[in-house]
């Protein structure tokens, strides 16, 4: 299927002025909380204490607000450094610093999970095509570093090598604010190591007899 033709997210409007702020913190506040079909223009301007005429002289509607807050507050101003910060003296070091230092940052954003959940529920992922458009270089670029960094890992196109790597990632954070404090007892405190340690070598026990891909 296409992917569907929408424009790229700008930056967020007129943030630097303080009622932008106030309108953006506030209509984060409740996107998370209630989610984008529970939040009105009208509650948002009432939290941030600004007139509704207001909300709308610096964002021309809901859905441009809600790209300006996802914008604003999406981590990969953070997650980004922190993946072009790792390394280690293999690839396999390189992986598990970076998903350490990745762990590390997002470990303080919980109410991020909830933003990026309303985006593809609510939102159809409308923003998130050309949000990828601003993230893929850099992540392929650091990607192709952590490569760099050693031998041993197979011919394989770094921009799939790095969607892999996220989608583990994510899929460890994700999980771990699905389960609840009582399940997540139950797994060890290495928990993510063992993610990585899967990505790097799968799920199987080493067997040179096994093909490597299925006939």
């Amino acid at each position: 299927m296409a992917r569907r033709s929408v424009p790229s997210p700008q930056p967020p409007l007129a943030v630097e002025t303080d009622a932008a702020r106030r309108i953006l913190q506030a209509a984060y506040q409740l996107f998370v909380t209630h989610g984008y079909h529970g939040t009105s223009m009208r509650r948002i301007a009432a939290e941030a204490g600004i007139a509704l005429g207001g909300v709308y002289n610096h964002f021309p509607g809901k859905r441009q607000l809600f790209t300006a807050v996802l914008l604003e507050h999406h981590p990969y101003r953070e997650v980004i450094p922190a993946l072009e910060a790792a390394g280690g003296d293999s690839i396999e070091a390189a992986v598990r610093d970076a998903a350490t230092r990745l762990s590390a940052t997002l470990r303080g954003r919980p109410e991020f999970i909830n933003l990026m959940l309303i985006e593809v529920v609510e939102m159809h992922g409308e923003n998130l095509p050309a949000l990828f458009d601003i993230l893929l270089p850099r992540l392929s670029a650091a990607m192709q570093r952590l490569i760099a960094a050693g031998s041993g890992l197979r011919d394989l196109p770094p921009p799939v090598v790095m969607r892999a790597f996220v989608g583990m990632f994510f899929s460890y954070v994700i999980t771990e604010q699905m389960l609840s404090p009582e399940a997540l007892a139950a797994f060890p405190p290495d928990t993510l190591d063992h993610f990585v340690d899967i990505f790097l070598h799968g799920v199987l026990e080493p067997d040179p007899l096994r093909p490597r891909h299925p006939a």
